[in-house]
C-alpha cells in the first residue's frame, strides 16, 4: 500500500528527485572531464576518485534526505510515491 501525501509534498517530492537527478547530470559532466584532465596531468586519479565520488553522492542527496526526514518517509516509500505519481 502507497502513503497518501497532500498534493504540496508530492510536489516538493517530485521537484527534489527531479533537482537531484539534474544535480547529478551536472555534476557527472564536470567531474569526468576534471579526472580525466587530473589523469592525464598524472595525478593519482586512483586514489581521489573513491573519495569524491562518495563526498560528491552526499552531498546530492542530502536535500532529499532532509525531505525525506521532513516527510517521515522513507527512501523505498518514496520511491513507491513517485513510481504512483509517475504512472498518473
Amino acid at each position: 500500500m502507497v502513503r497518501k501525501l497532500r498534493q504540496q509534498d508530492l510536489d516538493r517530492l517530485i521537484r527534489s528527485h527531479r533537482n537531484l537527478r539534474l544535480s547529478l547530470v551536472v555534476a557527472l559532466l564536470v567531474v569526468i572531464p576534471l579526472f580525466l584532465g587530473l589523469a592525464a596531468a598524472g595525478a593519482p586519479a586512483v586514489l581521489l576518485s573513491p573519495v569524491a565520488g562518495v563526498a560528491i553522492g552526499f552531498l546530492l542527496l542530502m536535500p532529499q534526505r532532509r525531505l525525506l526526514k521532513e516527510l517521515g518517509l522513507t527512501n523505498v516509500e518514496a520511491k513507491q510515491i513517485l513510481a504512483e505519481a509517475r504512472k498518473r
